[in-house]
């Protein structure tokens, strides 16, 4: 393979996922800053025309080659252990801070129409696609019959379940608790 057809492939594949980048991400990552990217990062690209992959010196260059220890590939047996673990798990709502599901940041601010002085005036939809709030218990499920929370949250479920919607009453009191609540 000639290094200007690598040059391109690279170019063009680097190019689409900054797009989708762009596309997933658009408050965090502009349109007009693909060009910018791409220049900065076909700067910093070292292309050899002898090695296409780098190899480090002890790697043997035979295919049947045994996978190291530190390896993961996933197996059906993996994937099934996960999703037991999955259902092994309790389901209701821990306090924590308030996230932004876009970022992934903690919220230290909040819009105003969220500032209310009654719980029934909060958009419940709207808050919900924004921010998640408090996180899942960790905690196995209890040895209860068909329960889905813990020995702690079967007896005292106090932020509800974290699969489904919170109400405003509860988007009002992680709000309040949070100290979000100023109106400055």
């Amino acid at each position: 393979m000639s290094e200007d057809f690598i040059k391109h492939l690279h170019h063009s594949k680097i190019k689409e996922l900054l797009t989708i980048i762009s596309l997933h991400y658009p408050e965090l990552f502009k349109t007009e800053n693909i060009a910018d990217e791409l220049m900065y990062l076909e700067q910093h690209i070292i292309y050899d025309s002898k090695c296409i992959i780098a190899r480090t010196p002890n790697t043997p260059n035979t295919p049947n080659t045994p996978n190291t220890p530190n390896t993961y590939h996933p197996t059906k047996q993996n994937l099934n252990k996960r999703q037991n673990q999955s259902k092994l798990q309790c389901k209701a709502r821990v306090y924590n801070p308030i996230i932004n599901k876009i970022n992934g940041q903690i919220v230290d601010k909040i819009p105003s129409k969220y500032k209310v002085i009654n719980f029934n005036d909060i958009d419940c939809n709207a808050f919900n696609k924004k921010y998640s709030l408090g996180s899942q218990c960790l905690n196995k499920c209890a040895n209860i019959q068909d329960s889905i929370y813990c020995t702690l949250h079967a007896k005292h479920l106090i932020h509800g379940d974290f699969t489904t919607n919170p109400d405003g009453e509860l988007i009002f009191h992680f709000i309040k608790e949070n100290k979000l609540l100023s109106f400055k």
